[in-house]
């Protein structure tokens, strides 16, 4: 009879144990995600004075934040531990990034039928529109930061889209 709860005790210490390092592990790349967005966002608001300018570069960026809630809201639905559905990705596309917002309509469109990573094709997005700023506002002649140049830009879908 000693036995049965000594195991009892051992279950709920590992339960405890999985779900506390679950939580530490998601909180850690929650705060990771948080803290590159702010260095880009103090980036933007260092080195460009114009909001619509800064705000070219951070709506991709803040789609992927958005994406990867929704993966993991998705992905906590999918095993059955929430009755909280957060519905389809093209849902999503439309009640948030389009109506915040963050995308145009032709941005959404072209999200959608990409086949491949969306985090992806949208930090290529947020890498070409900040190239984009470079070119602008760089004295003539400063190369930049040469990453922002063609090997990345060829992955994206829609090089041409502008507000």
């Amino acid at each position: 009879m000693v036995l049965l709860p000594a195991s009892a005790n051992f279950s709920r210490f590992f339960f405890a144990t999985a779900c506390f390092s679950r939580y530490t592990e998601m909180y850690s790349k929650c705060i990771g995600i948080q803290g590159k967005m702010h260095n880009i966002s103090v980036y933007l608001r260092v080195y460009f004075s114009k909001p619509g300018t800064r705000w070219n570069v951070l709506r991709y960026l803040l789609c992927v934040h958005e994406h990867f809630l929704w993966v993991n809201r998705r992905r906590t639905f999918d095993y059955g531990k929430s009755l909280e559905n957060p519905g389809t990705f093209d849902e999503l596309v439309d009640t948030q990034f389009v109506t915040k917002g963050l995308l145009i309509k032709k941005e959404a469109e072209a999200l959608k039928e990409y086949k491949n990573d969306k985090n992806k094709l949208l930090f290529t997005w947020a890498i070409i529109a900040l190239k984009r700023i470079m070119e602008i506002n760089m004295p003539a002649g400063e190369k930049g930061n040469s990453m922002l140049f063609n090997a990345f830009e060829r992955t994206a879908l829609v090089q041409n889209v502008k507000n």
